[in-house]
């Protein structure tokens, strides 16, 4: 069953995504274009398309999706006066296709992620920590992005400190498969590392998997939508599907029962 949850939300992410849906749309107003049919409802449908993709470049819709969601939980205060039974790092940030051909550690602007490890280590000198980062891609799962992490951390002097988890495909993966390498410690508090954005959801499937967390979001993308000009298309495209991704994926998890909740968290005040 995980295993068709995997396949399925790939797939109808791959449609789905504001960017290839776009696309989508274009090619078939191109085409009706093209038929004989009344070109009248080909041209509207064009030139409303056409207004879309204006209203995405003029309008940071992306940044205010995002920061709805990392508003859900604000980082913790005093860490050093909370009892901890460990650290669990959700991994991302992993270039994966840059890694399998340079062979060494490539990551994206979710890089933070990766860059709280070695500080949270040298502050919780004494508490585990997890990094759990299997492969999300369909075609070649063997492709594991905690191998090349592991480089990383072992070159910033972290070898032998930092357990890892490299199965898993998804956030539900990534809390279900963790379980073993946490043992006994599981029933304490731990530190849950991920991007603010991804903190809902990625809070709302630990606890339901029987985790009690500690949400300490990193890498934040948002801010409050003021409907000000921004023409950035690429910049603005890039968020938006960012956002979408992550609020189809709280979607798909409330739905088959992997969250209690839509959006995990302490109730939206924006």
């Amino acid at each position: 069953m995980d295993d068709l949850f995997f396949i399925l939300s790939k797939l109808i992410w791959t449609f789905a995504r504001p960017d290839h849906l776009l696309l989508l749309l274009l090619t078939l107003s191109v085409l009706m274009l093209g038929w004989k049919s009344p070109r009248r409802k080909a041209r509207n449908c064009a030139l409303g398309l056409l207004g879309l993709i204006w209203v995405v470049a003029l309008f940071p819709i992306g940044e205010g999706l995002l920061h709805v969601l990392e508003q859900r939980f604000p980082v913790p205060q005093q860490l050093e006066q909370t009892p901890l039974a460990g650290i669990i790092v959700l991994g991302g940030a992993e270039k994966l296709a840059a890694m399998r051909y340079h062979q060494r550690a490539e990551f994206s602007e979710a890089a933070e992620r990766v860059m709280a490890v070695p500080e949270l280590a040298q502050r919780f000198p004494d508490l585990p920590i997890i990094y759990s980062c299997g492969s999300g891609w369909l075609l070649e799962p063997d492709i594991k992005g905690a191998d090349y992490t592991k480089l990383y951390f072992d070159a910033m002097g972290l070898e032998g400190r930092v357990l890892y988890e490299r199965e898993s495909r998804n956030t539900f993966e990534n809390a279900a498969l963790s379980v073993p390498l946490a043992g006994e410690r599981i029933q304490g508090t731990w530190l849950l590392v991920t991007s603010a954005f991804h903190m809902p959801r990625s809070v709302g499937v630990f606890q339901q998997q029987g985790w009690t967390v500690l949400p300490y979001p990193v890498d934040y993308r948002g801010k409050p939508l003021d409907w000000g000009v921004n023409f950035n298309l690429s910049g603005n495209l890039e968020n938006l599907t960012m956002a979408a991704r992550e609020w189809v994926g709280l979607l798909a998890y409330r739905l088959s029962g992997k969250t209690l909740t839509l959006v995990p968290g302490a109730p939206i005040d924006e």
